[in-house]
């Protein structure tokens, strides 16, 4: 009893949905949705993208100093200083 009415109500939801993309009036609505949706996912992956990139290079430029200071280190031990 439950699923059909489940099913009953997940179709008029459907059928609600189908005719108002048939809607002439509701078409530029429904397509300024999916461009509004595509573009805040586009601006989420663009924003992921950059602090990935800026957490690998902070940790690239952070291991290249830690290596240089290892070398200083080395490099004054050797000469004593």
């Amino acid at each position: 009893m439950i699923r059909t009415a489940y099913r009953d109500n997940r179709m008029n939801i459907l059928k609600a949905i189908v005719g108002f993309l048939r809607n002439k009036r509701g078409s530029p609505l429904v397509e300024e949705g999916l461009l509004l949706g595509l573009a805040i996912l586009t601006i989420t992956i663009l924003i992921t993208v950059i602090l990935d990139v800026m957490g690998w290079s902070q940790g690239l430029f952070q291991s290249i100093l830690i290596q240089l200071d290892q070398v200083r280190q080395a490099f004054l031990g050797w000469i004593g200083g």
